[in-house]
């Protein structure tokens, strides 16, 4: 039975409240007084607490695997004030890109993307079997929180018997050249950036300029000569890189293999080129990485290995170059490899000069900036990643960067990424068959 307290104790206990609310009150006008002078010194010591690293704010290589993304369409982007920086460096004035458009027209993965080389153009390569051209001045303005997709592609081309794996504008930008499963290299025409989308449709637009056959398995990628448009490099499953001349009559002009010390003779045993590009600084030469995680270097007139990268402790498959590229002005190659691992290579000596873990699954996708600032990496974690080339350390270049973008299917993600040559977007896309526009 409950009991109701004696009117003395009830007074003690009102008493008893009433001095605790004046106590409150002393100490809340005390603390007031003094929150003024130390205002500054509070403030200070929260911003060096919420840096959650070293004493100067910056997260380390080894932590990035601890980073906690925002979800792609809110423009999952690290902020100038919590960039990821190997060493040294303020990341404060760094550009920081956002998502502004998302393109949705692929039924399958997108496997390649590449810019016109003076027009506002952009070409996708898909494994639906088809690769699209888009016109940029059609895109609608994008908010600050949203992407656009209100945009078709001005054509769709069709004609392989494959996925596409590659797909490149040529240097003049009036030929398109693809490559994919079916084995074969195609030569199409650019179609007119003014193009009604509409308009062709259901209508056979004569764009397909010539079928170049000769490889014995799926071509992985191609590259075209920066000088001349009508030369055009194939890296294949079949073990060699081959130079074409898509004007001749016998387009083939020479093939490249890579110096293997095996003995066998079997086509099985060679080592396969997976990626290939010209090198920016030295025209005359191609390099090339390989599924063994070996890279090698080519005279293209006399076909000759003038350089080699080998990693013998290496295990085939595991370590496999996915993507290579090379600096505008300097005499250096970018690799990506399965292993998750950046490398940075100096082609004058023929060292590796910095090796590091870039992504948390394999490193599938490489960029660089057409002034040689910085170059982007993708991974199969479904990550972007910028580096700063203009500061370095003995750990490698410094991640300023870091966005969440495509969704995986099958253990894939991003596949591909490229800048426009002005700078003015940076393109991605991979297995969620989206390609992504970032500003």
């Amino acid at each position: 039975m409950f009991h109701t307290p004696p009117a003395s104790s009830l007074h003690d206990m009102k008493k008893s409240v009433q001095q605790e609310q004046q106590q409150q009150q002393q100490q809340h006008q005390q603390s007031s007084s003094s929150s003024s002078s130390t205002n500054h010194t509070s403030s200070s010591s929260s911003s060096s607490s919420s840096s959650g690293g070293s004493k100067d704010g910056r997260i380390k290589l080894d932590e990035l695997a601890s980073l906690t993304l925002e979800d792609d369409s809110s423009s999952s982007r690290i902020s100038s004030s919590s960039a990821v920086v190997v060493e040294g460096g303020d990341p404060a004035g760094a550009r920081s890109w956002k998502a502004k458009h998302a393109l949705r027209s692929h039924y399958d993965s997108v496997r390649c993307v590449a810019f016109h080389p003076t027009q506002p153009a952009l070409l996708s390569a898909s494994e639906d079997h088809t690769f699209k051209i888009w016109n940029l001045n059609m895109l609608a303005p994008s908010t600050s929180r949203k992407t656009t997709t209100e945009v078709e592609p001005i054509y769709t081309y069709r004609g392989h018997r494959g996925a596409v794996f590659s797909a490149k504008f040529s240097s003049d930008g009036a030929r398109i050249v693809t490559a994919g499963a079916d084995r074969t290299v195609r030569v199409w025409a650019t179609a007119p950036l003014n193009l009604d989308p509409y308009a062709t449709h259901g209508c056979g637009v004569g764009y397909g300029l010539r079928v170049l056959e000769g490889h014995n398995d799926i071509i992985w990628d191609i590259a075209l000569h920066p000088h001349i448009p009508t030369h055009v490099f194939s890296a294949s499953a079949d073990g060699s890189v081959r130079l074409w001349d898509t004007d001749k009559p016998s387009p083939l002009v020479s093939s490249y293999a890579f110096p293997s010390t095996s003995t066998s003779s079997s086509p099985e045993d060679r080592p396969v080129p997976t990626c290939l590009e010209v090198i920016q600084t030295d025209v005359r030469r191609v390099i090339a990485g390989y599924k063994n995680a070996a890279v090698a270097a080519y005279d293209i007139e006399t076909g000759k290995a003038l350089m080699q990268f080998a990693h013998q402790d290496s295990i085939v498959g595991t370590a496999q170059i996915n993507k290579i590229v090379t600096h505008p002005t300097l005499p250096l190659a970018i690799v990506g490899r399965e292993d998750r691992k950046i490398e940075v290579l100096d082609l004058s000596s023929g060292r590796v000069v910095h090796s590091m873990v870039g992504h948390q699954d394999a490193v599938s996708a490489l960029a660089m900036d057409p002034a040689g600032l910085q170059f982007f990496s993708g991974g199969h974690d479904s990550s972007l990643r910028v580096w700063d080339l203009s500061r370095v350390s003995s750990a490698g270049p410094a991640c300023v960067q870091e966005v969440n973008v495509h969704r995986p299917k099958h253990h894939e993600s991003v596949h591909c990424i490229a800048y426009q040559p002005n700078k003015s977007y940076v393109a991605s896309a991979g297995a969620d068959s989206t390609i992504k526009l970032y500003q």
